[in-house]
């Protein structure tokens, strides 16, 4: 009787330890994420969504030190773009890359100037990075480059925080 009970608890053990080994070998290439949020300097807040087609553009009017008071409203410009699901998928892994292997830069610009801010929203928590000083963030690295890319082909006429020459 004793064995008995020995060989069912290692075979379940064997059993239990197999369904996890199976649990870590799996496509992690559909992860589950609600909403990318992408700011650049002087660019527009770019909001993806996952559960459809479209993606929000939210353009903010620059800032002007001898603009008008900051108490009137100013106006905010909402537009929709719509991305292929392969589009968004390349996207989120250029920002999931972006933040969890951060570019490195090659100088620092002054003045603070060039900011790239990344977030991934997958519900319960949010995955973020915030690259500051960075001169043209378009040029950082080749995943920003690619970045820039996507971006640029669906958002035109648009300054997506880039300094073309």
């Amino acid at each position: 009787m004793k064995y008995y009970i020995l060989i069912l608890l290692s075979s379940l053990l064997i059993a239990t330890c197999k369904l996890k080994n199976s649990d870590v070998n799996k496509d992690d290439s559909k992860e589950i994420w609600n909403k990318i949020t992408i700011r650049t300097e002087g660019g527009p807040t770019i909001y993806l969504e996952n559960y459809d087609d479209s993606t929000l553009v939210k353009l903010y009017p620059m800032f002007d030190f001898f603009s008008q008071s900051p108490k009137i409203k100013k106006d905010i410009k909402t537009f929709n773009v719509y991305f292929t699901p392969a589009e968004k998928d390349s996207i989120y892994k250029l920002t999931r890359d972006l933040i969890n292997h951060p570019a490195n830069r090659k100088r620092k610009c002054t003045e603070y100037v060039g900011q790239l801010e990344l977030y991934i929203d997958y519900g319960q928590f949010t995955l973020s990075g915030n690259y500051t000083s960075v001169c043209d963030w378009t040029t950082l690295s080749i995943k920003t480059q690619q970045l820039y890319g996507l971006l640029k082909k669906r958002i035109k006429g648009v300054y997506l925080g880039h300094h073309e020459n």
